[in-house]
């Protein structure tokens, strides 16, 4: 991924990387028919939201959670 402009201040403290992901905060339940797969619940895990790199898994400082649009 092309390194965005005053990406600085929120590249990942221990590899420099810009792409964070999210952890998984839920799964899916589904039901097989005789049409297919359907989508029955959305479970929850975790109700936190958390980023971590998307290079290192490394978890972002709290503070980056705060700003995450």
């Amino acid at each position: 991924m092309k390194k965005p402009a005053n990406s600085a201040k929120y590249a990942c403290p221990h590899c420099g990387s810009v792409e964070y992901i999210t952890a998984p905060n839920s799964y899916d339940v589904y039901l097989a028919t005789a049409g297919g797969l359907q989508l029955q619940e959305r479970a929850p895990i975790n109700e936190k939201f958390q980023l971590h790199c998307r290079e290192c898994s490394e978890r972002a400082p709290a503070a980056f959670e705060n700003v995450a649009g």
